[in-house]
């Protein structure tokens, strides 16, 4: 396996001192937000992870509670290193977890985590240590979920339009799929209140077979669809190819993956879009699907928490997913976030990530569960 893909950082040594874990009780949403299975009150296993190296430089990111686990141990090792080596093997010891387990997206945290140490200690902006040209990127208001009344749904939209957004996303197949007249009803508001120029794609997580999918796109093709995201299981290539047959519409899929080599069959089964977000895997895995869209053709997108990550890019036809309902009562918490221009987002000029929370905010708040303290044994 092919660990470079052109990424300097693996040849940085490092040899970490301390590591602080930093775990926080549920963060309430401001709202309920539901999608096709399940509602969503509270962001869950919000930890943040702060290393430090002999140098005195700091890397952070968000994580989950279980790089005490499974990543610490492994680089708490009194030595220094080459990161690539460390990086590596911390990949074969968890190979047996699986590639898209919680294992691997712990691994990616560490990566974002490392990568951000390693333009601090250069004094960088995390994206320019990365070979960003600019500090920009593009996004989408995404959020609009099917437990939201339609006159909530109608003030978030009308805010979001006055915001300057020119694509939104909207959650279908509500309550498992039993309120289709509800759901068309929804999208039509949707295309009424953006007008006939913004894009408007469209998420099932996953719930229906290629059949069930497309007998609802019929119902909603006439308000102009951009992309139909995880309307059959992620795994099912079968399914999925019979469906990029049958639709007019992109079918964007990947937002279950933490690796790369699956997005190549997502790809040759005839998906428009591929999601890979960010930062629950490799930076080097990562910028591999970004390629992958290249060679296909396709559309690439994540989400906001690769906010770093994205700008690298430096492509326009790149749009970035901000959940606004989830993410914004985190992002509320930050010292230095990405600036929110509406249609697109402007990446903090600090040096190292441009996301950092404020922990006195955090701890006003009552939201700071415990910190834990590491050194190598």
């Amino acid at each position: 396996m092919d660990f470079s893909c052109g990424v300097p950082y693996f040849e940085e040594e490092w040899k970490i001192e301390r590591a602080e874990l930093y775990t926080l009780h549920p963060i309430p949403l401001y709202h309920e937000f539901a999608d096709a299975t399940m509602p969503h009150n509270h962001y869950v296993n919000a930890c943040v992870l702060y290393l430090y190296d002999e140098s005195g430089a700091v890397g952070w990111g968000r994580c989950s509670g279980l790089v005490a686990s499974k990543i610490l141990p492994l680089i708490l090792t009194g030595r220094r290193e080459k990161y690539g080596d460390v990086y590596q093997r911390i990949f074969w010891k968890n190979r047996n977890d699986g590639y898209s387990s919680p294992s691997f997206a712990a691994l990616g945290q560490l990566d974002a985590a490392a990568i951000n140490l390693f333009a601090a200690r250069k004094g960088m902006q995390t994206n320019r240590y990365l070979g960003a040209k600019q500090d920009t990127f593009k996004v989408y208001a995404s959020g609009h979920g099917s437990s939201t009344s339609i006159e909530d749904m109608i003030r978030e939209v009308e805010e979001e339009v006055a915001l300057g957004y020119d694509f939104y996303k909207m959650k279908v197949a509500s309550e498992f799929g039993t309120k289709q007249d509800w759901d068309v009803e929804r999208v039509r508001i949707m295309r009424e209140l953006i007008g006939p120029d913004a894009k408007i794609a469209i998420d099932a997580n996953q719930l229906w077979s290629a059949d069930e999918a497309m007998r609802f796109l019929d119902r909603v093709l006439k308000y102009d669809i951009w992309w139909y995201e995880e309307p059959v299981h992620s795994h099912d290539l079968v399914e999925l190819k019979k469906l990029c047959k049958m639709s007019p519409v992109k079918i964007s899929m990947g937002e279950s993956l933490r690796n790369s080599c699956f997005f190549r069959a997502y790809a040759e089964a005839g998906c428009g879009v591929l999601q890979a977000n960010a930062p629950h895997w490799g930076y080097w895995d990562w910028i591999k699907v970004y390629q992958i869209c290249q060679e296909y053709g396709i559309v690439f997108s994540g989400n906001t928490s690769g906010a770093d990550w994205f700008s690298v890019l430096g492509d326009d036809s790149v749009y970035m997913e901000y959940l606004r309902p989830n993410h914004k009562p985190t992002y509320d918490l930050m010292k230095t976030r990405a600036e929110d221009h509406g249609s697109y987002m402007k990446v903090a000029a600090t040096p190292g990530s441009t996301f950092e929370p404020d922990w006195n905010l955090v701890r006003e708040k009552k939201l700071l569960k415990s910190v834990e303290v590491y050194y190598p044994e």
